[in-house]
């Protein structure tokens, strides 16, 4: 689709492509499912359905309680089509687990499909957990308690609400941060030419985790990019017992405590008078050892995009390593510019930090 793009100069929506991008990665991840929605595959209308509910739900925040729950009550309006895209997102997910359950459970079902599904080498959460059922009746851990097709579906979803918006969202301000400040790019540019060359001279070439995880220069810039935009720009928390925090403040049990992660990432008193400046530099240090540039370590109650303690993002690793190897390719091999003037884009109401409007981009060949 980048390279098309590129060939006939036609300009693309990049955060919907980054959308349909990260579905198609973690419908696969969730359910073993090839949604194909860069292809405009069949599985569109998933997509779509999870979009609206997301939609729908983060409405009821811009309303009085009683107000969306009258809604609800009555099938009205915006609760209206939260139930109907549930309903379309439940038939779609049932479908997958039910299928999954009965080729586990029934091998006449797998030795009879036509055409047969191709052996995979990496497990889905539905099968690891179909798996992790095996194992703990095998060894009685379990006893007799069947597997809840609600609860698979949970924990499914869950997985993939938590990574497709995050990560799409994610990359669409990185290109807005890229624009507004092209010295980066090309330091990051250059930094691909050194340790991945063969990013840009082999279509067939995969880098291994290995090979990604060198890139030094890449890893600070995208939490440069998480740091000024946090996904999760206001996270609460409820108080589970009485405490005092580390400043005196006597936070009474049941309080509902906010982490303004937006506000944190900018404050000049945690981050310095530059705070509001995107400098990937300030993440980085020279090993005292080897001499070479590694990444600084900062608290993770300093930098919050993941969160901090107990609560740490359990995905904060893979989204890493995911942000990593899809910004190696595609900076390796095209250059992206906003149609509008970068500095005007910025975020819209929701519970997560979107970018308002489309994210019109020309896309270029890397030079």
């Amino acid at each position: 689709m980048l390279s098309d793009s590129a060939r006939t100069g036609a300009p693309i929506d990049f955060s919907d492509v980054m959308h349909r991008f990260s579905f198609d990665v973690f419908t696969d991840i969730s359910f073993g499912l090839q949604a194909n929605s860069l292809e405009g595959g069949e599985h569109t209308k998933f997509m779509e359905a999870m979009g609206k509910i997301v939609h729908n739900i983060e409405m009821r925040f811009h309303s009085p309680d009683w107000l969306w729950k009258l809604k609800r009550a009555l099938k009205l309006g915006s609760e209206k089509e939260l139930a109907e895209e549930v309903a379309v997102l439940d038939k779609m997910v049932f479908t997958i687990i039910n299928k999954n359950m009965e080729r586990k459970f029934n091998p006449d079902v797998a030795a009879n499909e036509w055409p047969p599904r191709p052996p995979r080498s990496t497990k889905d959460v539905v099968s690891l957990f179909l798996d992790a059922h095996d194992e703990q009746k095998a060894s009685g851990e379990g006893g007799d308690t069947p597997l809840d097709a609600n609860f698979l579906r949970d924990i499914a979803v869950v997985v993939l609400l938590a990574g497709k918006d995050t990560t799409a969202w994610s990359l669409s301000w990185l290109i807005i941060m890229l624009n507004r400040n092209p010295k980066v790019e090309t330091k990051l540019r250059q930094e691909l030419r050194e340790k991945l060359p063969r990013l840009f001279s082999d279509p067939t070439y995969v880098p291994t985790m290995d090979d990604v995880e060198s890139l030094v220069y890449l890893d600070a810039v995208l939490r440069e990019n998480l740091r000024l935009n946090p996904l999760v720009p206001l996270n609460a928390k409820e108080a589970n017992r009485d405490t005092t925090l580390v400043d005196g403040t006597f936070i009474k049990k049941g309080t509902r405590v906010y982490i303004p992660s937006y506000t944190l990432g900018r404050m000049k008193s945690v981050w310095g008078r530059d705070a509001s400046k995107f400098k990937p530099e300030r993440l980085l240090m020279q090993d005292p050892w080897t001499g070479e540039q590694t990444i600084r370590p900062v608290s993770a109650f300093q930098f919050v995009s993941f969160h901090a303690g107990p609560r740490t993002c359990l995905g904060m690793r893979f989204a890493m390593l995911e942000m990593k190897t899809v910004t190696a390719f595609m900076l390796s091999k095209h250059h992206f510019t906003t149609k509008e003037n970068p500095k005007s884009y910025t975020y819209d109401v929701a519970s997560l930090l979107q970018v308002k409007g489309p994210l019109i981009v020309k896309v270029q060949r890397a030079g």
